[in-house]
């Protein structure tokens, strides 16, 4: 597949198609094929600072989230609609809470107003109720609405959420004494990330 940089985010969506028509050949409903597509922005910038963001959180460190605040600052003023954006906003100042790097009371209601502008955007982002069922859990203490997140983020596409937010859910299941829970949780986030070190 041969595209001008400005047509990257195009590139994906071409292959997703081809696979699923010329490959696997799978017939899919209205809905499905509108999921396989979607693309959450058409700028070509945002969608740059997103995946910067994401390699940066991927680091781990304190100076690697608050730089990934300033990458993705600029992106959501440009694309306020841009679900997966916010979702990673948020997840700096969940991260950085859970850690004892900020303030919960500080980060938690920055991470669930980010959370907030995702779900208006993409009221079915899988990703975005399960970091809501953080919110609830681990600021809130209110483990029901936490679950009743974690239901909406399993019907709306639990096998697509980012090994991360399987962790937060193991996490979870400990916390409220369901080891069995947890442990199968925290297995399925190593396969899907088997070189993190937060299971190491």
């Amino acid at each position: 597949y041969e595209q001008p940089a400005n047509a990257l985010l195009f590139v994906e969506e071409q292959i997703a198609q081809a696979i699923v028509n010329d490959g696997v050949r799978l017939r899919l409903n209205a809905e499905q094929r509108r999921r396989l597509v979607r693309l959450d922005t058409d700028d070509p910038l945002v969608f740059d600072a997103y995946l910067r963001a994401v390699h940066l959180c991927e680091q781990e460190t304190e100076d690697a989230y608050l730089e990934a605040r300033a990458v993705l600052g600029p992106a959501l003023e440009r694309d306020p609609h841009f679900a997966p954006g916010h979702v990673q906003m948020a997840a700096t100042y969940a991260v950085m809470a859970v850690d004892g790097l900020q303030r919960p009371t500080d980060a938690w209601p920055q991470s669930s107003r980010h959370v907030r502008l995702a779900l208006e955007a993409t009221p079915d982002a899988a990703d975005a109720h399960a970091s809501a069922a953080s919110y609830e859990f681990f600021f809130n203490w209110n483990w029901d609405a936490a679950e009743a997140e974690w239901r909406q983020a399993l019907r709306f596409g639990g096998a697509d959420l980012h090994p991360d937010l399987h962790a937060s859910r193991a996490l979870q299941r400990a916390a409220v004494g369901r080891l069995d829970e947890a442990l199968e949780l925290a297995r399925r986030a190593r396969v899907l990330d088997p070189v993190t070190s937060m299971f190491a």
